[in-house]
């Protein structure tokens, strides 16, 4: 336990020793708020209803909605620096003559990006604050809840995507562009707009994989196992994942 907290602090430091860690918090807010305050919400039933300011109701549907495509975005790039740098560097190598296992290595590097995006997360929290300060009625605070359980969880499984995606390469830019790809398929899987350009059988294979799909529902205050399991099995899935990636270099 020692290593992996000894690994997380080390990546934390670094993250926000440098501009890295900050411009992500920065950037996940300012896109969000953007999002939410002044870009027009478009539902495909419904059809235009206006930015925040103008739906004439207090509520934060829309806002959760934005956060599978902030972090499917900003996440690779908070995860960009991850292995190519260690590869480039050398230093991987040496970490993997330590008496340190290759999971070590990598919950303790995945838990520094995890808490990066919680504290985005709890930034965050002035947004519904401020809604909830200019309602009426104030908010429920079982979708906030659930909306924050499942970012969480969501941002967990964008950060165990991304760390996979750029454990293959030492180019950055490479790394980067394949864990966009991947976590953009993620997001957009089973969505409204891309069912109308898929066929039925496709369409519901999407939704058992679509990380905004499984979202919405949590979102919406509503804790499902089946969603949460979800997540949590993704996540430990792709660590799993790049663990082996690790060791196969080590034998190498």
């Amino acid at each position: 336990m020692s290593r992996i907290l000894c690994i997380w602090k080390k990546e934390l430091v670094s993250y926000f020793t440098s501009a890295t860690g900050y411009a992500f918090l920065f950037l996940f807010l300012l896109l969000t708020s953007f999002l939410f305050f002044v870009l027009p919400s478009v539902d495909l039933k419904s059809g235009f209803r206006g930015n925040f300011f103008l739906q004439g109701e207090a509520t934060l549907t829309d806002y959760f909605a934005t956060f599978p495509v902030a972090l499917g975005l900003f996440v690779p790039i908070l995860c960009i620096r991850l292995w190519p740098e260690e590869y480039k560097t050398g230093t991987v190598e040496v970490l993997m003559t330590l008496p340190v296992r290759a999971s070590d290595v990598v919950i303790g590097k995945f838990l520094a990006m995890v808490t990066i995006v919680a504290t985005a997360l709890g930034l965050s929290l002035v947004v519904p604050w401020t809604v909830g300060w200019v309602a009426v009625d104030g908010l429920d605070s079982g979708p906030i809840i659930g909306g924050y359980v499942g970012a969480l969880l969501l941002g967990g499984a964008y950060c165990a995507v991304a760390m996979f995606a750029t454990a293959f390469t030492k180019e950055q830019v490479t790394g980067l562009l394949v864990a966009l790809v991947i976590c953009f398929f993620l997001t957009f899987a089973g969505t409204a707009a891309v069912d109308l350009v898929t066929p039925d059988w496709l369409s519901e294979r999407l939704k058992f994989i679509g990380f905004s799909v499984r979202f919405s529902s949590i979102e919406k205050g509503v804790l499902d196992f089946r969603d949460l399991f979800f997540f949590l099995s993704f996540t430990a899935m792709f660590a799993f994942l790049n663990v082996s990636v690790l060791e196969y270099r080590r034998l190498k």
